[in-house]
């Protein structure tokens, strides 16, 4: 079950990152939670262009009008390719870039999302105060590692995971092993799903 679409991750290189929550909280957003150093996952190293074993973490909460949560990362090391997702800060709709919008679509129906068009879907989460649209749009040589500046991993709150795992494994779709992840006190499951093409988009949850 889609419970809420919890963040979409904006990454930074280290040296930009003080800018970077400045510029955030200038658009009205706030800084709900920050962590300078927070261990990799062993799952999410094969995702990463570059092997950095930490990554700081600043989470910012969006402004009363609308917009989406966004965990801004920053890494020692980045790339500047091509973004899987674009997005306008305060929007209640993002596009995921992909070389084929109908296989990425297909994984985002088995998560739980409705189809809108050929090439949008709409996410309702249970907890979500609104409906998110995602759009699909057709384009090449787009980088998913998740240490490519810009947003990229959208990341969304399911229970069980269990359910949503199944649901992916039996729409051909590769997913990995659950795995904690603890920050100030809170542990939660943690899942990467797959794409044909490469595009990820992180599950988490409470409950196996």
């Amino acid at each position: 079950m889609l419970v809420k679409f919890d963040h979409l991750t904006y990454v930074v290189n280290r040296l930009n990152l003080k800018a970077t929550v400045e510029e955030f909280e200038r658009q009205g957003y706030k800084l709900a939670m920050r962590e300078d150093h927070v261990p990799n996952l062993p799952s999410k190293m094969s995702f990463l262009q570059y092997k950095n074993s930490d990554h700081a973490l600043y989470f910012m909460a969006p402004p009363q009008e609308g917009g989406l949560p966004v965990e801004v990362i920053a890494y020692q090391n980045t790339s500047s390719n091509i973004s899987a997702i674009e997005y306008n800060l305060k929007d209640n709709s993002l596009i995921f870039n992909t070389p084929r919008p109908e296989s990425l679509k297909k994984m985002l129906l088995a998560m739980g999302c409705a189809s809108v068009s050929p090439c949008e879907v709409s996410f309702n989460g249970v907890l979500d105060p609104d409906t998110y649209l995602i759009k699909l749009q057709e384009k090449e040589q787009v980088s998913y590692y998740l240490d490519n500046e810009g947003f990229c991993c959208p990341t969304i709150f399911v229970r069980p995971a269990s359910k949503t795992i199944t649901q992916l494994t039996n729409a051909s779709f590769r997913v990995t092993q659950p795995e904690d992840f603890s920050i100030q006190d809170k542990t939660m499951y943690v899942i990467f799903a797959i794409g044909e093409e490469g595009e990820i988009i992180e599950i988490v949850s409470n409950k196996i």
